[in-house]
């Protein structure tokens, strides 16, 4: 199959499911999402107060544990090139009460990020790397900004290897998630 990833055919879906974007995809994980990303943000875990990034951020959810995480101390970066998916970051910024400048969402394209070299302690994605039209590039970039000596997380759906898990997966993907997703 042959998917097209051209920047602004992404651009424009991520924009139009944006307003059900969370709901869609703890619904489509059946919650287990937000297990991934709390396990992520404990194996990768900040350190002082360098800054975090978190790319493709979509609705910012690692971003927002990355901060809870660090207590606040690490500043924190949500990059996404959806500004649907941006401001639907910012209302939920608002409605925790998180005012200060410690959290912020930017636009900015994972394959030309617009950030100093060796800036970040942790560079992150979360779901979003297939979606990155040349993902060399995106994982280029990450790691151009990422510290000497920093992390660089990847969290992403891969093709389970015990058989029966195997077989369910592929049939979940193929059936399921065209009609709901």
């Amino acid at each position: 199959m042959i998917v097209d990833k051209s920047g602004e055919r992404v651009r424009r879906m991520f924009g139009e499911i944006a307003p059900k974007y969370d709901r869609m995809n703890h619904l489509l994980s059946m919650n287990v999402d937000k297990y991934w990303r709390w396990r992520t943000v404990r194996i990768v875990r900040p350190t002082g107060d360098a800054p975090i990034l978190d790319v493709c951020t979509g609705t910012g959810d690692l971003a927002f544990a990355f901060s809870r995480a660090s207590g606040g101390e690490a500043p924190v970066v949500g990059a996404d090139f959806c500004p649907e998916m941006l401001r639907i970051a910012e209302q939920k910024k608002r409605q925790r009460r998180l005012d200060d400048d410690r959290l912020r969402f930017v636009e900015a394209d994972t394959q030309r990020l617009p950030f100093d070299d060796d800036h970040f302690q942790i560079v992150s994605v979360a779901f979003g790397l297939r979606n990155v039209a040349d993902t060399d590039r995106g994982l280029s970039e990450m790691t151009r900004v990422c510290r000497t000596g920093g992390k660089v997380a990847v969290l992403e759906f891969s093709m389970p290897r015990w058989q029966p898990f195997r077989g369910l997966y592929g049939w979940y993907f193929r059936n399921v998630l065209p009609r709901v997703g």
